[in-house]
């Protein structure tokens, strides 16, 4: 029999067990599958999320972006828009920030990696393009505005990249890529920046006033102005104002952020039971190293903490080797295969990187359960030596 015996801490130093990080070092073969499995798992949430939440960068460019910069009130029926409204907007809104939309002729269809959505065409008067862009951002990076009357239309730059489209191709209705027209259009220019919108000017003989009357865009500092005129317009006009957009794509961002979670759920609980089995199988090749460590006088608390040490630093550094190498993996696929198709995914995403933390942690904890529960059924004084 093997007898216990307290050390001095003199003692102690000379006889002490190997750091955490020399203990790894030294053990690469047995911590290896461990430190895989935790980087393919970190990897495999973080990388999944951010693609998933690709759809909300879509959901950006084709509404809240446009959302955020202008309101849209439309008549709700063949009756024109109340004058009382249109004076509301004449009296908040510079007269350079009011739009007139001959019409809405037509929609869109702009994917990103995981999902995509629709964003509008706009007929407006010729002097009110260049106004939109300015208030947009928009800068023309190709070819010219469109002609007044050519039947000439402007496109977003990432949209033509994903469908290939050049200046000079025609633009018209088709199933196959979702586009829907009232007629066949040449693409005269290509437009880039924050908002996906395109714009043609067919004025033919619509005044400003009467196009008043029916559809206006406006950009206002005044945040009770919707208020007032949703009260003064009751239900004989829609208003699409960033609050009513984002409103409408709650749901949507909503669900997706749920199988986002779901989804790290069932990462944690699956990671957490088969490294938990894994480490219990190294645990049991240490169990003759830690029976003389007691027997020599090292608390259980001191052991326990080392392997806590162990465990988490080793999931630690998976958890960032995991991170870094999605978001690499994410640049690539950006600089090779989305960008040039007009898509893109952002890298780097605190929310995600916080959440797919819980992957080191829940399993850290989860080996701290394992070790507490062997230690109190280890037997010291039977030991393999």
């Amino acid at each position: 029999m093997v007898q216990s015996k307290a050390l001095t801490k003199k003692e102690s130093d000379k006889m002490k067990p190997l750091s955490s990080i020399t203990y790894l070092i030294n053990n690469i073969n047995k911590i290896l599958p461990s430190f895989i499995s935790m980087i393919f798992s970190v990897f495999l949430v973080y990388f999944v999320s951010i693609l998933i939440s690709s759809s909300n960068y879509a959901l950006n460019l084709n509404n809240l972006n446009m959302a955020e910069k202008v309101t849209i009130v439309t008549s709700n029926s063949k009756m024109p828009i109340p004058g009382n409204v249109i004076n509301e907007i004449k009296t908040n809104s510079p007269a350079a920030d009011i739009i007139p939309i001959i019409s809405v002729n037509g929609h869109l269809q702009y994917d990103n990696p995981f999902g995509g959505s629709s964003f509008n065409s706009y007929n407006v008067f010729q002097n009110d393009v260049s106004k939109l862009l300015n208030i947009f951002n928009l800068k023309l990076v190709k070819g010219k505005l469109p002609s007044l009357n050519k039947d000439e239309i402007i496109l977003p730059l990432k949209y033509a990249k994903q469908n290939e489209i050049k200046v000079g191709q025609s633009i018209s209705s088709s199933f196959e890529k979702n586009i829907v027209m009232d007629k066949k259009y040449i693409v005269c220019g290509i437009i880039d920046g924050p908002v996906n919108i395109a714009i043609t000017s067919n004025e033919f003989n619509t005044s400003k006033e009467n196009a008043l009357k029916y559809s206006i865009m406006f950009s206002t500092n005044n945040n009770n102005l919707t208020y007032h005129i949703k009260t003064l317009g009751n239900s004989n006009i829609i208003i699409s104002d960033y609050k009513t957009v984002k409103g409408q794509i709650h749901d949507y961002i909503k669900s997706l952020d749920s199988f986002i979670y779901i989804f790290h759920f069932l990462i944690i609980i699956v990671l957490s039971i088969s490294l938990g089995n894994l480490n219990y199988i190294i645990f049991i090749s240490r169990k003759n190293e830690f029976a003389i460590l007691r027997a020599i006088g090292y608390k259980r608390n001191f052991l326990l903490k080392k392997l806590f040490k162990e465990s988490f630093l080793l999931n630690l550094l998976g958890f960032i080797t995991g991170i870094i190498i999605a978001i690499i993996v994410t640049q690539l696929l950006n600089i090779t295969i989305w960008m040039p198709k007009g898509q893109y995914v952002l890298s780097f995403k605190l929310e995600y990187i916080i959440t797919a933390f819980l992957i080191p942690l829940s399993v850290s904890l989860v080996n701290m359960l394992i070790y507490l529960r062997k230690f109190k059924c280890m037997n010291y004084e039977n030991l393999n030596i």
